[in-house]
């Protein structure tokens, strides 16, 4: 097999792996009515449960893992990843109280915590910068690909064999991709896309300096925290708001979510990730331009959704909003590779999903739901409606630090290569 074809194929492997990643969470968010109504549980409970309750774990646990796939073999820690957290999606299946059921989905974030920070550092080891970005917008297709089936899968057995078999049935696939990983894949060589490549990894407090010493960094971080904040309050309570608001049943809110979420996400991705590849050649300030740009045309098509009353005109404006709830991944991933050193790149990946996955993805759900519960005396079924505008009014802020990024971006790039350079001296 050429070199060309093998990295190919690596990258469509790990992008199935990705997608299995997203499958198993979004079954939750799919079955949520269900769930709350078995156990009899408040918004703010179910919020945790696909919130903090899976973020704390995913995230902390990013740490240790990324420090040993910047040291060791990465394509076993995918795979133990991977089959870890198809295990404990099964299992979510047998639970029979909350507390069980909370229990697996920590199992889950604890088997997801090893699958995208080694992912990131082998597609950059394999990718030159000039086309990182295409490759990780295909990398990052696993998030809307993931989401269509979770939904499709997820709402479609839910309604005729209960909510536990659609866990049972989702699970399953990781199990065979995990096998594939660890037989069909080879680990890449170091650097192996970069002119120069350091010797040995940096140190935990080194690693951590390398990558806050940027100020495009941490506007980026800023800019993308807040996108993951309000993207997953956003795709967890949305299936929730069109029932509760617009009463739409299971399978044709399910139906609907995984082909806006899962054809918009897929679109999203690779215009983005063509873009970013193709601007960034004349101006590197392109790579945060192009989510700026993005968010700042979704803003008031999201704030009509919520506020129609008209359940078709409703439908047609989310389709719009959801082309871009993850186009800043394409952005993030592609700059952080190359504002760190190769010898970083999983830890900084690790880092950057602690901050995401703690105040985003367990922030987002989770404050979400406590605003609903607030809001309910005054509001009714309603009170999803106007907790999820908290959304757009936080995009404002977020589009500020995209821009803020760009004013450093070019000369934070060029400062990482020459570190790079003079490491290997």
């Amino acid at each position: 097999m050429s070199r060309l074809l093998r990295r190919h194929y690596v990258l469509v492997l790990l992008v199935l792996v990705y997608t299995t990643n997203y499958l198993d969470r979004t079954v939750l968010q799919s079955v949520i009515e269900p769930i709350k109504h078995e156990f009899n549980l408040s918004d703010g409970a179910i919020g945790l449960l696909g919130g903090i309750t899976f973020a704390l774990f995913y995230g902390t646990l990013g740490l240790p893992i990324a420090m040993l796939a910047d040291r060791f073999n990465r394509r076993n820690i995918i795979a133990i990843s991977c089959a870890i957290w198809s295990v404990m999606t099964v299992l979510s299946g047998l639970a029979v109280s909350f507390w069980q059921l909370a229990a697996a989905r920590v199992g889950v974030g604890v088997g997801e915590a090893g699958g995208t920070p080694p992912a990131h550092s082998m597609l950059a080891d394999l990718y030159p910068m000039k086309e990182r970005g295409r490759a990780m917008g295909i990398y990052a297709m696993g998030i809307p690909i993931g989401v269509l089936f979770g939904f499709l899968l997820g709402g479609n057995i839910a309604a005729h064999y209960g909510w536990r078999a659609s866990f049972l049935v989702v699970g399953l696939p990781g199990l065979l991709f995990a096998l594939l990983v660890r037989f069909t894949l080879a680990e890449p060589v170091r650097g192996g896309s970069d002119e120069t490549v350091a010797a040995s990894a940096p140190g935990f407090g080194e690693a951590i300096r390398q990558i806050f010493k940027r100020p495009s960094m941490i506007h980026l971080t800023i800019a993308s925290t807040i996108a993951t904040f309000n993207g997953n309050a956003g795709i967890y309570w949305t299936g929730s708001f069109l029932a509760r608001t617009h009463h739409m049943g299971l399978v044709q809110r399910s139906t609907y979510l995984a082909l806006v979420l899962g054809i918009g996400g897929v679109l999203g991705n690779l215009i983005a990730g063509n873009l970013i590849d193709r601007l960034s050649q004349r101006d590197v300030r392109w790579a945060v331009w192009v989510p700026a740009i993005g968010y700042i045309f979704v803003i008031p098509v999201t704030v009509a959704a919520l506020l129609t009353d008209s359940l078709d005109l409703c439908l047609v404006l989310l389709s719009i909003a959801f082309l871009v709830p993850t186009l800043y991944l394409v952005s993030l991933w592609t700059l952080t590779t190359g504002l760190v050193g190769s010898r970083t790149r999983a830890f900084a990946s690790a880092v950057l999903l602690l901050i995401l996955t703690l105040i985003g993805i367990g922030g987002g759900p989770s404050a979400a739901g406590a605003l609903s519960d607030w809001l309910k005396p005054a509001y009714g079924d309603d009170s999803l409606r106007y907790a999820l505008l908290i959304g757009p009014v936080l995009a404002v802020w977020m589009v500020v630090h995209f821009f803020l990024a760009a004013r450093s971006l070019a000369h934070d790039l060029e400062a990482t290569r020459a570190a790079e350079a003079a490491a290997c001296n």
